[in-house]
């Protein structure tokens, strides 16, 4: 509590002074809440302690965004890949052991909440990485219970290929407006910073 409520003394004066320093200081406060919050509550493994460091980064080229120019891409990356990576892992290995969904699902909100922030912020980076660990995590759910359930396997393969199918005859059948949905999405990308 103390860790936290001292992040928001540093975000309020980042905010009144208009200092990136304090906003530094700020971020670094509030992952370390984060990261005692998940210790406290029991919270084990790689991705407990990379999490908030890979938020940290993205705070830090968020509030340095100017001054790092080209190299704001490659920390928004590196953040990004700190903060999902390891808990994609950790899904993986958790679906292997068959240690039940709610951790599948706490990762699919956190997606969803990376998706969230990355519309807010308009960083195409967040949302191509969190788009794809989202899929990530549904792709894996459905692997995991075709391979305990092997009815529901064969029905998820072959609602697969039909769709691959509908989605061959369909992009044949219609190319030109395909072409058009695709040039929007990526104007629409393009539109994100």
């Amino acid at each position: 509590a103390l860790v936290g409520a001292s992040s928001l003394l540093y975000a309020a004066l980042a905010t009144g002074a208009g200092s990136r320093w304090f906003g530094a200081l700020g971020a670094l406060a509030c992952n370390a809440a984060l990261l005692l919050l998940a210790i406290a509550q029991g919270a084990t493994g790689i991705e407990v302690y990379l999490a908030p460091l890979g938020l940290f980064l993205l705070m830090l080229g968020h509030l340095f965004r100017r001054d790092l120019r080209a190299g704001r891409r490659l920390v928004d990356v590196g953040g990004s890949l700190l903060v999902y990576a390891p808990a994609a892992i950790e899904l993986v290995s958790r679906l292997a052991r068959a240690e039940g969904s709610a951790y599948a699902v706490g990762f699919g909100v956190a997606c969803l909440v990376g998706l969230g922030a990355a519309l807010l912020f308009r960083i195409r980076v967040y949302f191509l990485l969190a788009a794809g660990f989202l899929c990530l995590d549904v792709v894996a759910n459905l692997v995991y219970a075709g391979l305990r359930d092997h009815r529901i396997g064969f029905l998820l393969l072959s609602l697969a290929g039909l769709f691959i199918l509908g989605g061959m005859i369909f992009a044949t059948l219609h190319r030109e407006r395909l072409r058009r949905a695709m040039e929007r999405a990526r104007r629409w990308l393009r539109g994100l910073e």
